[in-house]
């Protein structure tokens, strides 16, 4: 793809810290790629480095064609060479500087018509018009938000870098601005790189994502490829699935293998990888468990021609969240699974009750025990 940016790159501070890995970030169109880690994990440093405003001991970054970055040739196009538009964790907008103004900062040398009629169309698309003349000391943290994106934007960039877009934003706002990035992107037909820690930023925002831990992008995918089979343990627990259990390969038949969790038994799709027995760990979203009231007698039978687990349990406990509510249950092992609020409604589930948890072959993830934690 022409405006495909590869990055392969590795930045090691004297003090600690830094960043290992490669990742691709597809052009021709409004995607984001989310770089999503726990703080400290090396995520805003990569961005950096993107930008070229940190310079990698060794790597390569190309965008399209254009070489940004090659160590090997000590080839290196410095920030103002890339156009690249990045929207810090700090707003660093200009205080003695309207919104007009601050908008209008990178595009001093259009002559004055142009600038006028870019920055009009940039307080328009992002609801600031009304706006123009304010002090950032006289704004909200979202509206200062979309000043530093619309200050991003304005110089038309090829590629925009977001660095925690919405950290500090109470939920109406941050639901605002991310309907706002959207829809600018889709308008500005940019690519988008985010970094952020928070998962459910990446579900709302992300189309790609890379996984960084302790310096290290130790997996990249769709959010889906990622979020369904994560590629170790640690980043199942990176990404917060709580279904995360050792277990034990016990069987094969057709397509399906038997792995002892506890004293129960589960079904799955096995990977490529996978030995005919021997020791795995074992993930399953809560997304992906489906509950039902009481318990069915002979509930282990006919499992392989279903291709579904069928677990009896008890309800633990709920743990409510802003849109679901968590459920955890007692299956011989512990189980969480997500409902709606509705649901629970619906089947009248409480603290003790029986239930059935459903869950088919293909959403057991397993993952050898032994299988790197790093690509």
């Amino acid at each position: 793809m022409a405006d495909e940016v590869l990055i392969r790159v590795e930045k090691r501070y004297p003090s600690g810290g830094g960043i290992r890995g490669e990742l691709t970030i597809p052009g021709g169109g409004p995607s984001v790629t989310v770089v999503f880690g726990p703080s400290g994990a090396g995520k805003t440093t990569l961005l950096r480095c993107i930008a070229g405003l940190e310079r990698p001991e060794r790597g390569l970054i190309r965008f399209g064609h254009e070489v940004w970055l090659d160590t090997e040739t000590g080839r290196w196009v410095p920030p103002q060479g890339r156009r690249v538009g990045f929207v810090f964790q700090d707003d660093v907008l200009f205080p003695h500087r309207t919104v007009w103004g601050n908008v209008a900062y990178g595009l001093r040398s259009m002559p004055w018509a142009e600038q006028a009629q870019r920055v009009a169309e940039m307080l328009r698309l992002l609801d600031l018009e009304a706006l123009a003349d304010r002090y950032p000391r006289t704004l909200s943290g979202g509206q200062r938000r979309r000043v530093a994106l619309a200050r991003a934007l304005a110089p038309a960039p090829r590629l925009l870098l977001l660095d925690e877009p919405l950290a500090a934003l109470d939920a109406p706002a941050r639901r605002e601005v991310q309907r706002l990035i959207r829809q600018v992107l889709a308008h500005t037909r940019i690519p988008a790189v985010l970094v952020t820690h928070d998962r459910d930023e990446v579900l709302a925002m992300g189309d790609r994502m890379a996984v960084v831990l302790d310096g290290e992008v130790v997996q990249v995918g769709t959010v889906e490829e990622v979020w369904s089979r994560p590629a170790s343990p640690a980043v199942a627990q990176a990404l917060g699935i709580e279904n995360l259990w050792s277990g034990r390969v016990v069987g094969r038949d057709g397509d399906l293998v038997a792995v002892a969790v506890g004293d129960r038994r589960l079904w799955a799709l096995p990977p490529e990888d996978l030995q005919d027995t021997g020791d795995v760990w074992v993930v399953v979203h809560p997304r992906d468990v489906v509950l039902e009231k009481g318990t069915l007698p002979g509930f282990e039978a006919d499992l392989r021609v279903s291709a579904r687990n069928r677990l009896a349990g008890r309800v633990v406990g709920f743990v409510p969240e802003e849109h679901v509510l968590r459920v955890w249950l007692d299956c011989g092992f512990r189980l969480s699974a997500v409902i709606t609020y509705q649901a629970r409604e619906a089947m009248d589930l409480r603290e003790g009750d029986a239930v059935m948890a459903i869950i088919k072959a293909p959403a057991v993830r397993l993952i050898p025990h032994g299988a790197p934690e790093r690509p």
